[in-house]
């Protein structure tokens, strides 16, 4: 199921990080609840977050995998993924749409952003950034933050250096969906397939997305 609706998260803590498991608050739409609990998720970020490069034909995105693959795994969860993520946006669409996220919809919401805020220093870029997953915080979810797969140029990886701010936000105290350290683990030669261009993930490499998404998330629902 690829909609969103329903019910608020518990604010996380340092260290393990494990989705609710009672019952939840009344949902803001007029739909019928599912008896089932519910691990609704907000895809909020850019063309990464989306699983689109603007230009090739896609059918199977990572995040739509994803909500497959957990459902099919916890079939006592109710599990749903709305995406908003914005091909070639900034932390200027990350803001306005993590402030117009209905938080009683969703449990968790991942982000995946800042490839296309090249033109901000980090210390500009990075107390936005943070200042967004405080908000979402604060009120009730639970936030997973994105690193991005390193950039693939004649055969190598070029290391992202925002990768780094982005872990720094993390701070071993918030969930990481580490797309970054799958792509260095199975090094260049074997990702070269994952790839349409020199940054967006191939029909293959949504497929790698999903699966590290899904087990992050299966941990989270422990």
């Amino acid at each position: 199921m690829l909609v969103g609706c329903t019910s608020a998260g518990t604010t996380p803590q340092s260290g393990t990080i494990v989705l609710p498991t009672g019952p939840t608050s009344t949902p803001s739409s007029a739909q019928p609840t599912s008896a089932l609990t519910p691990a609704h998720i907000v895809v909020l970020g850019d063309s990464i977050a989306a699983g689109d490069d603007g230009r090739t034909d896609i059918t199977d995105r990572w995040w739509g995998l994803t909500a497959s693959a957990v459902q099919r795994a916890r079939p006592d969860r109710e599990v749903t993924v709305k995406n908003l993520a914005l091909p070639g946006s900034g932390i200027v669409h990350l803001e306005r749409t993590a402030a117009g996220v209905d938080v009683r919809d969703y449990q968790i919401a991942i982000i995946v952003e800042g490839h296309n805020d090249g033109a901000l220093l980090d210390a500009d870029w990075s107390p936005r950034y943070a200042a967004v997953i405080q908000a979402l915080e604060s009120r009730g979810l639970v936030v997973i933050l994105g690193t991005y797969p390193p950039t693939f140029r004649d055969g190598a990886f070029e290391a992202f250096p925002r990768n780094t701010t982005i872990r720094a936000v993390a701070a071993n105290k918030r969930p990481l969906l580490d797309f970054e350290a799958r792509w260095l683990a199975a090094g260049p030669a074997a990702a070269a397939v994952w790839y349409t261009d020199s940054t967006h993930a191939s029909a293959a490499g949504q497929i790698v997305e999903a699966d590290t998404a899904t087990t992050l998330l299966l941990t989270l629902m422990k």
